[in-house]
């Protein structure tokens, strides 16, 4: 595991199909930790429901994660855990999970509007010694998530869509997420990256 950190989704997909419902080893960035990848129905039940009580994410988890994803459900435990959950079941009512699906088919109709404009800017070059067009896939459906996610829990319509390819690119906030992930992911094997960042008055 330790050895495909750089194609580690390709890699999971791969070992996922070649050990079954449960496998596990070093976590791939800093090789101390075990981690555990289920893919089977019952197993995730057992973790995420039946027995979340005995799954906890730990002060390890919230020393590496708290700048990014603050003391909310993802990184808390306990009671804490469960009042998390009760305010987010709150969002997941039939009108906002409506409202999502149209700000979702938004961003799709702005995906395939830029992928047919792609395409047409192609052909007029077919022959031609002019540079291919390429897009980034990744870097489109990481903006797409970032725009419905802002839109439906912030209620911001950032549309970071609108701006790929743009000169300046990203959004400021988008950008600043994207760097933030990635000090974040790398953190746990680099001790030079455990200091923490400490809150600011603005």
């Amino acid at each position: 595991m330790a050895q495909h950190a750089e194609d580690w989704p390709e890699e999971s997909i791969r070992l996922s199909n070649k050990f079954g419902k449960t496998w596990g080893g070093p976590y791939p960035v800093n090789k101390v930790n075990t981690c555990l990848f289920m893919v089977d129905e019952a197993s995730i039940r057992h973790v995420l429901s039946e027995n979340s009580n005995n799954y906890e994410k730990g002060d390890g988890s919230r020393s590496f994660f708290r700048e990014l994803l603050g003391n909310g459900i993802f990184l808390s435990d306990g009671d804490q855990w469960f009042v998390h959950r009760k305010i987010m079941s709150k969002m997941f009512s039939r009108n906002l999970l409506r409202r999502t699906s149209e700000v979702i088919q938004m961003k799709l109709e702005q995906i395939a509007s830029l992928l047919l404009n792609a395409m047409e800017t192609e052909e007029q070059y077919v022959g031609s010694a002019e540079p291919r067009i390429s897009l980034d896939l990744q870097d489109i459906f990481f903006r797409m998530t970032f725009d419905v996610t802002s839109f439906v829990a912030l209620g911001c319509e950032i549309d970071s869509i609108g701006t790929y390819g743009a000169e300046g690119g990203q959004h400021p906030f988008a950008e600043a997420f994207g760097q933030m992930q990635e000090a974040i992911l790398v953190r746990p094997g680099n001790s030079q990256l455990s200091l923490h960042i400490s809150p600011c008055t603005l």
